[in-house]
């Protein structure tokens, strides 16, 4: 993968190859890398980060319905959520390697995929769709200035994962340029 010479737009990382560059989506590459994570810890036992001050969210009666019929396999997910009310849940526990993410939308976004979710069969297929929720929450977002040692640390990551060459949605994360194919461009060859 290279290494990072910079960053363009706070989105894409731009990094130099032995024989071209590479320009990396930053949030593309990461979600797809925590998704990789999140599913290997749902396998084994995903570390959970207790919060300090519990979050409450509002959501509808029915999320609220559908994450307390879900709670047990949630947990195995790593969140620990009790009802609040009628409308709300207080969240008291998530995915260690969610503890940067906006907890309200992501509770709101697992409640709704949950809502669609009436049967545990239902559930265990829609685990991928919560799974690439969770990482896409838990990701560096398009806008956030990365430092030089961030953006190698990403790319070193990448070069260990066999799946870091495509989103969790099916999209490239990355583009290759070889100096060749850059020197036809400029009508060099």
């Amino acid at each position: 993968m290279g290494f990072a010479k910079a960053q363009i737009q706070k989105t894409y990382i731009i990094s130099q190859t032995q024989d071209g560059f590479i320009l990396v989506d930053q949030h593309a590459s990461h979600e797809r890398l925590t998704y990789e994570k999140l599913q290997k810890a749902y396998t084994e036992q995903i570390k959970t980060q207790l919060l300090l001050i519990p979050e409450v969210v509002d959501l509808t009666e029915s999320e609220v319905e559908a994450l307390c019929h879900h709670k047990e396999e949630m947990q195995k997910l790593g969140f620990s959520y009790d009802r609040f009310g009628q409308n709300a849940v207080m969240v008291r526990e998530i995915p260690a390697l969610l503890k940067q993410s906006d907890i309200k939308a992501l509770t709101k976004d697992i409640a709704e995929i949950l809502e669609e979710t009436k049967t545990a069969f239902a559930l265990k297929e829609r685990i991928k769709d919560i799974l690439a929720s969770m990482s896409c929450h838990g990701s560096i977002r398009a806008g956030r200035e990365l430092s030089l040692n961030d953006m190698n640390a990403l790319l070193r990551e990448m070069e260990q994962n066999n799946f870091a060459g495509e989103c969790i949605h099916g999209r490239p994360t990355y583009i290759e340029l070889k100096l060749k194919d850059i020197e036809k461009l400029f009508n060099r060859s």
